[in-house]
């Protein structure tokens, strides 16, 4: 088994329960390995799960955090990030990073995605892992690149997979 790493944001469900209430529910509905955190009315619930395989470890999460009284929204890591992200995420300097988007070290940078017109744009995270791994000498592995891809596909699909699990299973959702 390996041990994943992983956020769920989530919603509370109806019902009015204090956040204490939720945080107990979790604990007992199997999120012992999981530090939760409150925030503008959502829960973060981050998780340090062992899985045979991470679909597993997300699934067995969702299943928990239903069970609780929460309702999943997305897995992050997000996959839109800033040039100071980038950084973090690939260790390298942000002085790099800014020489790649602005093309002056290397050729053929991503284009961002989003927030084009702002001073903070923002790229997809697995683009970008791409590019650096083919041009940097930034540690990126496959497996991050492939696991970040399953993650931004999951939370393209995860309505529809809530609801799917709704009607076909007992507990989640």
């Amino acid at each position: 088994m390996k041990t994943y790493s992983f956020t769920i944001a989530c919603a509370p469900a109806e019902g009015g329960r204090d956040s204490d209430q939720i945080i107990d529910a979790l604990y007992e509905a199997g999120c012992d390995d999981a530090l939760v955190v409150e925030r503008a009315g959502a829960f973060i619930v981050e998780f340090d799960r062992e899985a045979a395989t991470f679909a597993k470890a997300i699934f067995s999460a969702f299943d928990a955090i239903c069970q609780a009284g929460l309702r999943p929204v997305r897995i992050e890591p997000d996959p839109l990030v800033s040039a100071t992200e980038i950084a973090e995420r690939s260790g390298l300097t942000r002085a790099a990073i800014s020489n790649y988007v602005k093309g002056t070290r290397g050729q053929g940078f991503p284009i961002p995605v989003a927030r084009l017109d702002t001073t903070s744009p923002l790229w997809q995270w697995t683009e970008v892992m791409r590019w650096l791994q083919g041009n940097t000498q930034a540690p990126i592995k496959i497996d991050d690149i492939l696991l970040a891809r399953w993650i931004d596909r999951a939370n393209g699909v995860l309505p529809g997979v809530i609801q799917r699990f709704r009607r076909g299973r007992r507990h989640l959702c």
